[in-house]
């Protein structure tokens, strides 16, 4: 049986670092982005941010977020 891994080159800092491995998982951050908004909140009337352009968070608080808003509305 043949196994073939690929490399990961890895660089933190000055020190470059080649791993072996069949699979590699990102787990990075998140930033809301609300640029849409921010151009059309004074254009539009009635405009809301929600979900993970207000807060990155998970997809309850979205729901909950959005939820908020319709019942005020």
């Amino acid at each position: 049986m043949l196994i073939r891994y690929r490399t990961l080159s890895v660089s933190v800092g000055k020190e470059q670092k080649k791993i072996a491995c069949d699979s590699v998982i990102l787990a990075v951050g998140y930033k809301e982005e609300d640029s849409l908004y921010k151009e059309l909140e004074f254009d539009v009337p009635e405009i809301y941010l929600l979900g993970d352009a207000k807060k990155v968070s998970n997809i309850m608080y979205a729901i909950w977020d959005a939820f908020e808003v319709a019942n005020h509305i």
